[in-house]
Order: C-alpha cells, then structure tokens, then sequence
C-alpha cells in the first residue's frame, strides 16, 4: 500500500508540473491547479493515466483496486488514504488541492518511476489539454468507458451503488481521452 501511494503522490506532482506548463495556453494561470485539482479530478486523472499504455504496460498492477461509482471509476485504496490524511505530500478536497509542508519521500524504484513517466507521457502526447478539464468532463469521458458502463449498470441491477472493476475489464475496454 505505501509504495501505491508513495506513486500516486508522484503522479499528483507530474500533473500539477503539467498543469503549470500547458495552463497558460488554455486561459489559466500555471498555480490555477490549486482550484482545479479537486479530488474528483484527481480520481478521474488517475483512472485515465492508469489505464492509457496497453497490457500490461498500464499502471493497472499498480492501481488495482477501481470501483464504478455514479461519477466514474475510482481508486478505492487511494480515495480511502486521501480520507484518512495517508497522502502526506498533498491535501485534497472536494474543492481543491494544497501542497502539504510535511515533505516525506516519494522514493520509488527506477522501474517504477519509468512506467508511471511512460503512462503521463502517453496520456500528455494523446490529449496534452486533459489536466485543465473540468471535474464533469473528465466524468463524461469515463462514463463512455465500455468497462465502466457495464461494472455500473451490474451494480444498478443488483440495486447497488457500486461494483468492483477488474483490472482485465478495463484493459479489454474501449478507451476514451476525449470529450
């Protein structure tokens, strides 16, 4: 759990690094990410660049544990730790995202921080403008995720809220990084 977490962190600093680099062109401010970043965009961020590069190239070993929620699929380890303050280096809301003063380690091996570069590049050269989408529209673009629509409407059949989502749903899924 401490390393998933430990690169969830060091994909928050690559997206709010990306954020401030392309902010700018898109009528933002480079610090704006402090507004935009809310948890939901976090969560919906982290679903798409888990899920860009094929097989088993994907950070999907890494981040194993999507559930289909009404507003997408969600890292439920990762929801859970930013509820209960695990994430040291950021705290994020429902409104935004603050750079913590705690400063601890995001030390990750070679091999890990190589495939979490691999999937941001990836997610970068497809949509290079995704950072700045609002929270809502990244929810569209996860709800027209074949792997999503069928984990959730299963839930809805058995009269739940949510459904577990295999790594394999979402590898086999069709893929969407666009309005």
């Amino acid at each position: 759990m401490e390393e998933k977490i430990k690169s969830f962190e060091y994909l928050v600093g690559k997206f709010i690094h990306w954020y401030s680099e392309v902010a700018p062109f898109y009528g933002y401010k480079p610090n704006d990410y402090e507004w935009a970043f809310s948890k939901l965009t976090i969560l919906k961020l982290l679903f798409l660049v888990s899920a860009v590069e094929e097989d088993e190239k994907d950070l999907l070993n890494t981040f194993n544990n999507f559930v289909a929620l009404p507003h997408g699929p969600v890292e439920s380890d990762i929801y859970n730790a930013m509820n209960n303050n695990k994430v040291i280096n950021y705290n994020i809301t429902e409104n935004g995202l603050t750079v913590s003063n705690r400063n601890a380690s995001t030390d990750l091996s070679e091999e890990q921080t190589n495939r979490l570069d691999l999937s941001i590049n990836k997610l970068k050269e497809i949509n290079k403008a995704i950072v700045t989408y609002k929270p809502f529209d990244l929810v569209d673009i996860t709800h027209r995720w074949s792997c999503w629509k069928n984990d959730y409407n299963v839930a809805l059949n058995f009269g739940l809220r949510a459904m577990s989502m295999t790594s394999e749903s979402i590898r086999n899924s069709d893929k969407y990084f666009d309005l």
